[in-house]
């Protein structure tokens, strides 16, 4: 008997941030579905190998199950005047039966570092286990189905890209891919790489230590990661568009056992969101239950993962003229670190620097790894200050840091850890150009260097250790050395459990005075009251107030106070002014 296609809710076939997953609805509602996604140019959709493959060496694309054609989807999408995003995982996905593998090839589970099988809900409540990426024969299965794909896509003539996908969330503030792992697999796999690494000198006969160990277990990680990308490069050619992060909310396997009692609040994953952003790594909420989508993170999601944002992450350096006016996220301050790196905010926290921008820029810096660092980009972003360890520095990564400055921008340079070329090669490039030093002695030695309106600032963070300074003290420095920078900024004094954080945007026809518009988008995801006071300089002008939900406001010159009810939020927009 023939029975009407059931149309699942949109939440599961749309989970958000434009995702579309074709395998949730059956084929004959995809056109039905695409319709209603309004306001985007762009789908997302993640590939699932599993549901193409049960056995890693058998391929089903629009042979046996409909919502297998992929050919058939990009052409509604194609006819709606949609692009075609496809994600290609090379790590698990959480969301996905076995983290997307298939299952005959299931075999060595991931595992936690306390020998505990990695397990996540899904929005669904439905609990998927991990298996371990580090099996040859998943790489193996891996890399013949990127030439099946890629064989498809040509026969059947698909025009769309693919973009290699690394999946993960925050831990503790820090970004975790689900490709980390403490299973027989990954031990045997790192125990040959050690190995060879014996054989190549780089390890003594003494052996390795524990800081070593975890470094050479990320360095692992990393090598593996980059095999599946390289490998799906390889065999995707022509369809090959690049590599993307994405982090999920809730994504932690700790979590789970907290959202079977529902209790995780909005604070925390507005923060996971905030710290993926600032990470330069963008969230998904497919993990999040429906009922978590709704109220003040739905007024957050609306803003920092719009859909006008995942424009952006996959067009963030083709941007059409269209784009030029809408709201992007910005930040004050970017620190450069190396993904390898096992504590990339160890020297930061120690000179004080991440705890002053924690205060002084709370969720208005951010992080981004030298993997991707070309110094050109960074000439017409919005970014007022820029933060380089010295112990991360080779002779390139300082070459591009001056050019920086050359160009008038902000340079913060933390000599400690720097090696003895690097410091010959800085102190030549005063000599050169024929700079002239302002120094200071100030808890550390202090020095400025002025060009157009780039700042040079260099100190040594080592001497900030060597001498009883506390952390009220270490604030006090950083205070002094913003101050000294000339810098405009917001005062901002919000009560705890408020969030808050920039964008900007290009100014219209109608907003020529200014060089630009700044938008403060400040939310209370607490069940309390709560009030916030914003001090801003001459160099910004108060334009409105927008989508306002369960707030005052009260005003006086260059100073707003905000009374939030439990659950509000609201955005202000300032315009910019040179001075």
């Amino acid at each position: 008997m023939l029975t009407t296609p059931v149309i699942k809710d949109d939440d599961l076939v749309f989970p958000g941030e434009g995702w579309f997953l074709y395998w949730k609805t059956s084929a004959s509602l995809w056109q039905t579905k695409l319709e209603e996604l309004s306001g985007t140019t762009k789908v997302i959709i993640p590939i699932n190998w599993s549901f193409h493959s049960d056995t890693g060496d058998r391929f089903d694309f629009a042979n046996e199950k409909p919502e297998t054609d992929l050919k058939k989807l990009s052409e509604i999408c194609k006819q709606l005047g949609k692009e075609v995003i496809f994600l290609l995982p090379v790590s698990p996905m959480p969301f996905l039966p076995n983290g997307g593998i298939p299952f005959i090839l299931s075999r060595n589970h991931a595992k936690n570092e306390n020998g505990v099988v990695k397990a996540y809900a899904d929005g669904e409540g439905n609990i998927n286990q991990l298996y371990s990426f580090y099996d040859p024969r998943i790489f193996t299965a891996f890399t013949l189905f990127c030439n099946k794909l890629a064989e498809y896509f040509s026969t059947s003539g698909i025009d769309g890209g693919v973009w290699a996908t690394e999946c993960g969330h925050m831990n503790n503030g820090e970004y975790s891919s689900y490709l980390e792992d403490h299973s027989r697999a990954f031990d045997n796999g790192f125990s040959r790489f050690v190995q060879a690494k014996k054989e190549e000198g780089v390890i003594g006969s003494d052996g390795i230590h524990a800081d070593m160990e975890l470094s050479l277990k990320k360095e692992y990680q990393l090598m593996i990661r980059d095999l599946y990308v390289q490998g799906a490069e390889k065999e995707l050619e022509t369809y090959w568009q690049g590599f993307k992060r994405y982090g999920f909310l809730l994504g932690n396997s700790n979590e789970v056992f907290l959202r079977t009692i529902d209790h995780l609040s909005d604070i925390e994953i507005m923060d996971e969101a905030l710290d993926l952003l600032g990470s330069g790594i963008y969230p998904s909420s497919i993990l999040l239950p429906s009922r978590r989508k709704k109220g003040v993170f739905k007024s957050f999601q609306n803003k920092f993962l719009s859909r006008e944002s995942v424009e952006h992450f996959f067009n963030d350096k083709t941007l059409t003229t269209s784009h030029d006016y809408f709201f992007k996220q910005s930040f004050s301050v970017k620190v450069f670190y190396h993904e390898n790196s096992q504590d990339k905010k160890k020297y930061l926290e120690e000179s004080g620097f991440i705890g002053f921008c924690e205060n002084f820029f709370a969720w208005d810096h951010c992080f981004a790894s030298y993997k991707d660092f070309e110094w050109e980009d960074e000439l017409d972003s919005e970014h007022q200050f820029y933060y380089f360890s010295g112990n991360d520095l080779d002779m390139k990564t300082l070459s591009s840091a001056l050019r920086m400055f050359m160009n008038g921008i902000n340079i913060i340079i933390d000599k400690r850890g720097m090696n003895d070329g690097i410091r010959r090669r800085l102190e030549s490039f005063y000599l050169e150009n024929e700079l002239e030093i302002e120094k200071i002695r100030y808890l550390t030695q202090i020095e400025t260097i002025s060009m157009g309106e780039g700042r040079l600032f260099i100190y040594d963070s080592e001497e900030l250790l060597n001498i009883d300074t506390k952390e009220e003290k270490k604030h006090q420095f950083w205070s002094k050395v913003f101050n000294s920078l000339d810098f405009d900024y917001c005062e901002i004094d919000a009560e705890s459990g408020i969030r808050y954080a920039w964008h900007e945007r290009n100014v219209g026809p109608s907003e020529l005075k200014f060089d630009k518009v700044r938008r403060l988008n400040i939310f209370n995801p607490s069940s309390y009251k709560r009030k916030i006071k914003i001090k801003y300089p001459a160099s910004l002008v108060f334009q409105k107030i927008i989508d306002e939900q369960s707030v005052e406001m009260s005003n006086t010159t260059h100073e707003i106070e905000l009374n939030f009810m439990p659950k509000g939020s609201v955005s202000l927009d300032f315009g910019v002014i040179s001075q």
